[in-house]
């Protein structure tokens, strides 16, 4: 058995008309670029029409209209937000009226020479909005795949598209942040019982990190393009969320996610991140429910505690014990979908009873005490009562899965 390590790569807007406006992209204008043929690097040079407000910056170099990918402008230094598939990982760029420029050396992240035929788009934001931004993983090639491609992308994903759930996966950038997890006071719920109430501590968690989040839960049609049994990708049944699999399964058995992102090499993690060169991995306790609340401070991410909650999740009263295809509820406000109910999503964090009501810094929690063989588990399951789908309610699941027919995996991304 071989073990795999990779070391890879809200905002409250008061006026709906003014939020409107800051997510129109700032105009960019007399983009041009040229390229040294000895040493390889691109110089871009663009000027920005932002009346003096600073701006975040990316870039895009296409070939014949093919985009080369975002995710592999890397390394890139000069008047540019982005690093990679983090737009934000450099300081704004601030607009005093001068000719702007970005280098880019395309010897280490690309092939070399760009070609005449290659263009460059510029594209910026203003720093008190962030721009919707996905990653998605084309997996139609299957398991027989030696990569997979992976691009970036502004376009929303509709999963009345089925190739969205079955043979892609989208993944949703979310900025980093600070947040209070675990249930509010007058949380209807969290009395449902004695445990729930000390898993459930409010406190304050502060996520360095921004990272990409599974927009959907995984399918079954999308675990078989990566393992194998590829066939009948498009069936009802192949596009609901992948269950049935024990954690020792998709991770690997022996190896702890709360310990290290060390996966067994005939894992669906393994073969992911084999594919991609990218280290994709499962959420921690608290990426999900920050990702779950997308900034709500209610029980679940909708408005009020009970309303609509068929609208938004499989559960109990309305799943009729069964999975559903993915995508068919309504999203949250960060565009993820199924985060209440159809099935359970399993964490990273061991299980622990009592989470505290310290102030934490990106908390990943060892398996230690009566649960020291257990996992968290989020979201609830299409067999579940509404208490437990809410955004705070944390459960737990050995890593040989006692009930794993109601457990699924959402993929996660985090940028070091």
């Amino acid at each position: 058995m071989k073990k795999n390590s990779f070391a890879y790569l809200l905002l409250a807007l008061p006026l709906a008309a003014w939020a409107a406006n800051m997510a129109t992209p700032i105009a960019v204008s007399g983009t041009r670029f040229s390229q040294d043929r000895q040493t390889q690097r691109v110089t871009v040079k663009y000027a920005l029409a932002n009346q003096g407000e600073p701006a975040w910056v990316t870039m895009d170099v296409l070939t014949n209209g093919v985009s080369i990918g975002m995710q592999n402008i890397v390394r890139v230094s000069g008047d540019i937000s982005q690093r990679g598939a983090d737009f934000m990982a450099g300081a704004p760029v601030a607009d005093d009226g001068q000719e702007k420029t970005i280098v880019w050396d395309a010897r280490k992240d690309w092939y070399g020479n760009i070609g005449s035929n290659a263009s460059v788009v510029v594209s910026a934001w203003y720093t008190n909005f962030v721009p919707e931004v996905y990653m998605v993983v084309d997996l139609s090639e299957g398991p027989e795949a030696v990569r997979y491609p992976v691009t970036l992308t502004r376009a929303v994903p509709d999963p009345a598209d089925l190739s969205c759930v079955s043979n892609r996966l989208w993944l949703k950038y979310i900025p980093a942040g600070t947040f209070k997890m675990g249930a509010f006071p007058g949380d209807v719920g969290h009395d449902y019982n004695d445990n729930t109430r000390a898993r459930e501590y409010l406190h304050q968690v502060t996520l360095t990190k921004p990272f990409y989040a599974g927009v959907f839960e995984v399918t079954r049609a999308q675990y078989r393009l990566v393992l194998g049994d590829a066939s009948e990708t498009s069936s009802g049944s192949a596009l609901r969320p992948l269950n049935g699999k024990k954690l020792n399964e998709l991770w690997g058995e022996g190896f702890d996610p709360s310990a290290s992102n060390d996966v067994v090499e005939t894992s669906f993690f393994y073969a992911l991140r084999q594919k991609t060169g990218l280290l994709f991995t499962l959420p921690t306790d608290a990426q999900w429910e920050y990702a779950c609340r997308a900034g709500t401070v209610t029980p679940y991410n909708v408005d009020t505690n009970f309303l609509a909650l068929t609208d938004v999740a499989w559960y109990t009263a309305n799943a009729s014990s069964s999975t559903h295809p993915v995508g068919q509820k309504a999203p949250n406000a960060w565009g993820l979908y199924d985060m209440h109910g159809n099935v359970f999503e399993l964490c990273r964090d061991g299980f622990v009873h009592n989470l505290g009501t310290s102030s934490v810094t990106d908390p990943l929690r060892g398996r230690t005490g009566s649960a020291g063989l257990g996992h968290v588990i989020r979201g609830g399951s299409y067999v579940t009562v509404p208490q437990m789908i809410r955004s705070p309610y944390r459960g737990w699941r050995a890593m040989d899965g006692s009930s794993p027919n109601e457990d699924g995996i959402r993929v996660f991304l985090t940028l070091e």
